[in-house]
């Protein structure tokens, strides 16, 4: 995860070296594993989860205590998913936990995790404007509104010239929703992608716009 937000690639022999059965291999490699993804994993919880620069210090903290205790890097597999997106599945898990319990506790027991510069990761994040939530929400929509009347006009004007409304709303449909989904596999600042938030409102807004489009051309025309 760099400055903006993205997760680094995966080390192999490092996370092969998280699940020997030697302890102190096994400890010197989660060592390293925590010195390459403290920050990608802190910058995650501010962007996604919106994680106060406090909260996110006293998560980060204990994911990775909790990682230790719970053995969640000898359990990777990686033949299932690459290791980024474990730690993805494994971090939303924690966070989402942690958020509903509304608790913060520090654990670590007698294993230090190494030192972490939370005010040099917090200077980066501030390179890159944190996306609200509330913003999130309206590009979202606006996203979805301006597919939608494309997705609209592509059907009035197929149905006029196929004089067919079921097929101007196939043609425009197939050509709107593949434009849209141009769109949408571009990901937000998290990486995160929202192909039906945009796709599905959009292709809705599109037929009762091409509809609508289509009545009233026939109508002025009869």
């Amino acid at each position: 995860m760099d400055a903006a937000g993205r997760f680094p690639p995966t080390r192999h022999s490092i996370v092969a070296g998280a699940q020997s059965d030697d302890p102190d291999a096994r400890r010197q490699a989660f060592d390293v594993l925590v010195a390459a993804y403290w920050k990608p994993v802190y910058k995650y919880l501010r962007l996604k989860w919106q994680a106060s620069d406090e909260d996110a210090r006293d998560l980060t903290q204990e994911f990775f205590a909790r990682a230790f205790e719970k053995a969640f890097f000898q359990r990777y597999d990686p033949d299932k998913a690459r290791f980024r997106t474990y730690l993805r599945v494994c971090l939303d898990g924690f966070a989402a936990n942690e958020r509903k319990a509304a608790r913060r506790l520090k654990r670590g027991g007698d294993h230090a995790i190494v030192p972490l510069d939370f005010q040099s990761a917090e200077g980066e994040l501030r390179q890159h404007e944190i996306p609200d939530g509330a913003d999130l929400d309206v590009g979202i929509v606006v996203g979805s509104v301006v597919k939608g009347l494309i997705t609209g006009l592509l059907i009035g004007f197929f149905a006029r010239t196929r004089k067919s409304l079921p097929v101007g709303i196939a043609i425009g449909l197939v050509i709107g929703l593949f434009f849209a989904f141009l769109v949408a596999a571009m990901p937000s600042g998290t990486g995160e992608h929202y192909y039906w938030q945009i796709m599905l409102p959009g292709g809705i807004l599109g037929m009762i716009v091409g509809y609508a489009t289509f009545t009233y051309r026939r109508s002025k025309t009869a």
